[in-house]
């Protein structure tokens, strides 16, 4: 497309391009992907996925999916006792294979460790 297209067409169009196909479906893109991606640990997805958003400032719904997956897996954790002796184990593997997908996926945003940090938070009490 850089080659068939100027600068100055190319922002508008790729602008109004987000506007209409990623703006008008970001809660469904975020309700029906984020999760799964998350639990099949699909980074290069994760990261495309992390990009479109920040395109059209879908951070923040991002943000609160992330939150609600991370205490929904976390309390499933807590609360099974069939692994009640590995609860503790199990806790720290989720809880370094989502520091690696901050780091990987994410870009490492801070908003986003701050949301693991309270979902933690609110696990661990």
């Amino acid at each position: 497309v850089g080659h068939y297209l100027e600068l100055q067409t190319r922002k508008p169009l790729v602008g109004k391009l987000d506007e209409r196909l990623l703006e008008g479906h970001m809660a469904t893109i975020i309700d029906k992907g984020l999760e799964s991606l998350m639990a099949e640990n699909r980074v290069k997805d994760l990261q495309r996925l992390y990009g479109l958003l920040g395109r059209v400032n879908g951070l923040q719904p991002m943000k609160v999916a992330f939150t609600a997956y991370v205490k929904r897996a976390g309390v499933e954790m807590v609360t099974n006792e069939e692994r009640e002796k590995e609860m503790v184990q199990d806790l720290l593997d989720f809880k370094g294979k989502l520091d690696l997908l901050l780091e990987e996926a994410f870009d490492g945003n801070e908003e986003l460790w701050h949301a693991l940090k309270d979902a933690f938070e609110v696990l661990i009490n």
